[in-house]
């Protein structure tokens, strides 16, 4: 997506480019249903609360497959693991004095994060993986839960039939 500076090579891969800010990209991306450039307030305690309810969802066996998927062509799969393992204890941990529990879910002086939803699954699209920043685990829950996880396929003519693309 040019608007988020990046864009598809000749191979098909992706490269870094300058982002755009070309209306006709902008409404290319949003006719496509891609809010571009919009930020979403959202504070600790409704983060953690979706960020419950997705996992709930999701089912580990599935989650883990997806990660195995990523190492193929599914690269968007390697994310959840990390964002599945932050939160699927987080209903029963003992909370603080903030009312949240010992997640990394720390309010910026604003008091809510501010999350380009588009942006973050853009890149999740693409493969990154991250494992700090918390609060960015939740599009890649939401998505998983609504969209359905990637699963590995076997190879055709390995032999095996234990190995994965």
């Amino acid at each position: 997506m040019r608007v988020y500076g990046y864009r598809f090579t000749r191979t098909g891969g992706v490269a870094g480019a300058d982002p755009s800010k070309d209306p006709v990209h902008v409404a290319e991306a949003e006719q496509l249903g891609w809010p571009v450039r919009t930020l979403e307030r959202l504070t600790p305690t409704e983060i953690l609360d979706r960020s419950v309810a997705a996992v709930s969802a999701l089912d580990e066996d599935a989650v883990l497959g997806a990660f195995v998927a990523g190492l193929g062509s599914a690269r968007h799969g390697r994310q959840t693991v990390i964002s599945f393992a932050w939160a699927r204890n987080l209903a029963t941990a003992p909370a603080g004095d903030d009312g949240l529990p010992d997640c990394g879910l720390r309010a910026s002086p604003g008091g809510a994060f501010e999350l380009d939803m588009t942006e973050v699954l853009v890149r999740l699209a693409l493969g990154w993986a991250w494992n700090e920043q918390p609060h960015r685990y939740l599009p890649d829950l939401e998505t998983a839960a609504a969209a359905g996880l990637p699963s590995p396929r076997p190879t055709t003519g390995s032999g095996c039939g234990r190995c994965w693309r």
